[in-house]
């Protein structure tokens, strides 16, 4: 969902979104290479020049205020299930009234608490 969320962010070449996706790559890469060492070593050799397998700790938090029992953090945390039930929602909308997922559509309101995020679900699910 998050992917969903931000993708046309990357499309405006938002140098915020592509580095998250850049550090979501490489520390997932890190986090599977004792799991699937040859496919790790080739995704990273490919992409970073460097191997994942050769990695010798596990990628850090490296925003604090996100962090497990942040204030912040937990907060964000407590909206995953309305963002998820907000875009099976919109989706399932979208495929009963027999439009395209990329087609502009009308009559859908986003949620008070997801209310931080209308700019972003607006533009993602081409809400009218």
């Amino acid at each position: 969902h998050w992917l969903e969320m931000v993708k046309t962010r990357l499309y405006d070449e938002d140098k915020a979104a592509a580095w998250t996706i850049h550090r979501i790559v490489r520390d997932f890469l890190s986090a599977f290479s004792p799991i699937c060492p040859f496919f790790s070593h080739h995704i990273s050799q490919t992409i970073y020049s460097k191997s994942a397998v050769d990695v010798d700790s596990f990628p850090s938090n490296i925003v604090s205020e996100l962090s497990v029992a942040s204030e912040e953090g937990d907060a964000l945390r407590k909206l995953t299930d309305s963002i998820q039930e907000f875009n099976s929602a919109t989706w399932n909308g979208k495929k009963d009234a027999g439009i395209s997922l990329n087609k502009p559509i009308s009559g859908i309101s986003i949620p008070e608490e997801l209310v931080e995020f209308t700019n972003i679900l607006t533009s993602m699910h081409s809400l009218e």
